[in-house]
């Protein structure tokens, strides 16, 4: 199951850096950026907790 997790994660983390979406947000780039490394830190934070108490 960890590894799921953290597999999910990973390939969420690499389409919301991906061109196409960079692309989209061009006019407010660095708070794209800043906001998607925030949440992506955030999401890896609670997944640990998750599968530290299974």
């Amino acid at each position: 199951m960890r590894k799921d997790v953290f597999f999910f994660i990973f390939i969420l983390g690499v389409i919301a850096l991906n061109w196409p979406l960079l692309k989209i947000f061009n006019a407010a780039l660095p708070l794209y950026l800043f906001t998607a490394w925030m949440v992506f830190i955030v999401v890896l934070m609670l997944a640990e907790r998750y599968v530290r108490h299974e």
